[in-house]
């Protein structure tokens, strides 16, 4: 508010009630608070904008990183060809790196299965005196019941 418009106000309480005055001190202070949640959610946009300009800048610069002096020339290099045999034996090699990834995926996650249904059946027991349950309740009523015991009514 400009100090004209908090006199006017002012004016206009006094009429109301001479009582209640408007402060400009804490008006001030509201109004500086403000700015500077302002300022602060600027800088924060300003970082967000400055970071992910760098990684767009980091992803188009690293072709030239990567191989400079070829970036300037549209000259190709002759290469020797290459033997079908060579390619299929990358090419298996290859799918055997898939495979054994595969295998392992399965192994891994078969295992922590079987973990987390012995640590879910162990959750499932009796909790000890004066803990509720963290299962979920199958029906109305038991949900009822352990609401009950979770906020301690009678």
């Amino acid at each position: 508010m400009s100090r004209n418009n908090l006199q006017k106000f002012n004016q206009k309480l006094k009429r109301k009630n001479p009582k209640q005055k408007l402060n400009l001190q804490n008006v001030h202070a509201d109004q500086t608070e403000i700015h500077k949640k302002e300022q602060e959610s600027l800088l924060r946009k300003m970082l967000k904008n400055k970071i992910i300009t760098v990684l767009l800048m980091l992803t188009l610069i690293s072709p030239v990183i990567a191989e400079p002096e070829g970036m300037g020339n549209s000259t190709i290099p002759y290469k020797q060809p290459v033997r079908k045999r060579k390619v299929a034996k990358k090419f298996l090699a290859a799918m055997a790196g898939v495979g054994v990834s595969s295998i392992l995926l399965y192994v891994t996650l078969s295992l922590y299965n079987k973990v987390r249904s012995s640590i879910i059946e162990a959750a499932k027991e009796i909790p000890p005196k004066g803990e509720t349950s963290l299962v979920t309740p199958e029906s109305l009523t038991d949900a009822i019941k352990t609401f009950l015991e979770k906020t301690k009514w009678d």
